[in-house]
């Protein structure tokens, strides 16, 4: 397994699920299936979000920005690739 963290974005305007971390499961092959995560807005307005990393070459993330309108949700897609040996330090802003 592989845990990465979350950071970044005040909690009084969205909601994210999973909240603070997140975790790769590598299967034997070497590979592991893409994760999701939720930012759903919790405001009475539109806000917009962007995702960077501090291991670009080594995440794909779609979408990496936009819109979350009000009462709604935007889910991201997060792969890692190609899978790293290790993570340590590896972080996520939104």
């Amino acid at each position: 397994s592989i845990l990465n963290e979350l950071s970044g974005l005040n909690t009084r305007l969205a909601a994210i699920t999973p909240p603070k971390e997140f975790i790769f499961n590598i299967n034997s092959h070497g590979n592991c299936n893409p994760l999701e995560i939720q930012i759903k807005n919790v405001t009475s307005s539109n806000i917009t979000y962007k995702i960077k990393t501090t291991e670009p070459k080594s995440y794909t993330v779609k979408p990496n920005q936009g819109v979350v309108e009000i009462d709604k949700h935007e889910k991201v897609t997060i792969q890692i690739s190609p899978v790293p040996s290790s993570t340590q330090g590896h972080k996520f802003m939104i």
